[in-house]
């Protein structure tokens, strides 16, 4: 069996749960694929028996270009798919959104987790020594329940189909919230996540400390940077990923005001470096 583990990870909490994700599954008799959707193509993932699918959650939904990809994604005869997403508030139906528009081109959702993650957009905003960053850095992302008990589930459906089992008599379709509480809440996200949209997009700016190392212009995954005349320019088109902002080696980025000597997020173990063409 050849399995795929695919995510999108701005500024490194999904990166780091699909690696660790990878790690609690290495020892199974499967040929297991990490990528981030930045490096492989929707058709390329049809030759994968099984898909384990990761992304953080932006206003209660998947992100707008992620859900795209996986849209783009193959019809197929009944193939097996986990879901997984970061968070660090509300999921809303992020992850039956995924299963469901999956489940209608031959895709058999068979499990799914949500994992708690810090808000990596808004502690750019926040100062170094605040509880909530301080608390943060102190986490140990060394030992994630959440993930070991998604690993061992995968694992158990993985040996159940290596055994003879059909994929559809292991289907597990995502609990849906409370219709009527759940379109209350995904509708004040929305309302608050499109006013911070239109109030942040138009603030980044580069300080005097960006020494034109274009790191931002080749990581950024919507090519919304670009260097013009000298200058780093920001465009219109940003997906919110928060990825420039954090990754930037000199912190030169800001947004308004209200990031200047904050603190950075560079992933649980502040190592990331995304995987990007």
């Amino acid at each position: 069996m050849k399995a795929l583990i695919f995510y999108f990870s701005g500024t490194g909490n999904t990166e780091y749960a699909a690696r660790y994700l990878q790690k609690r599954l290495a020892n199974l008799s499967v040929e297991l694929d990490l990528r981030s959707i930045e490096n492989i193509l929707p058709k390329d993932c049809a030759e994968f028996d099984l898909l384990i699918i990761g992304f953080p959650v932006y206003a209660g939904a998947p992100p707008e270009f992620f859900q795209e990809f996986v849209n783009s994604l193959p019809a197929v005869n009944k193939k097996g798919i986990f879901v997984f997403c970061t968070r660090a508030m509300f999921t809303g139906q992020a992850i039956a959104n995924v299963s469901d528009n999956l489940s209608d081109k031959g895709y058999i959702p068979l499990g799914h987790k949500i994992i708690g993650m810090p808000g990596s957009d808004g502690l750019p905003f926040m100062n170094n020594n605040s509880k909530y960053v301080q608390r943060a850095l102190k986490k140990d992302y060394s030992n994630l329940s959440k993930i070991d008990t998604f690993a061992d589930k995968i694992a158990y459906v993985i040996n159940e189909i290596n055994q003879g089992k059909s994929v559809d008599s292991m289907r597990r379709q995502p609990p849906k919230e409370i219709p009527l509480l759940s379109r209350v809440f995904q509708l004040l996200w929305n309302l608050g996540y499109k006013f911070a949209e239109k109030k942040i997009k138009p603030k980044f700016w580069v300080d005097e400390k960006c020494i034109n190392c274009q790191l931002c212009i080749k990581q950024c995954p919507s090519k919304n940077i670009s260097m013009k005349n000298g200058f780093i320019i920001f465009d219109t088109h940003c997906y919110m990923c928060m990825r420039c902002i954090n990754q930037c080696p000199r912190e030169a980025i800001q947004i308004g005001k209200g990031t200047i000597n904050k603190f950075r997020w560079k992933g649980p173990m502040g190592d990331f470096k995304p995987e990007c063409k």
